[in-house]
């Protein structure tokens, strides 16, 4: 937080409240990106999901 205010010089208003919604957000687009990813290169190499396997995939992205 400091240092988005003192080198980047945002005001510490804005920055109080957007730094944390950025990081809650980019949280969630991490989790979300890992099980793409997953899928996408299952089907790439042509390997089928068992339903089983896609909850495997959600219960270790989230």
């Amino acid at each position: 937080m400091s240092t988005v205010q003192n080198k980047l010089g945002v005001n510490s208003r804005i920055a109080s409240f957007s730094v944390p919604l950025g990081a809650t957000i980019n949280m969630d687009g991490t989790a979300i990106m890992q099980g793409v990813a997953t899928v996408f290169i299952a089907q790439f190499y042509g390997i089928v999901l068992t339903p089983d396997q896609f909850l495997m995939v959600i219960l270790t992205a989230t």
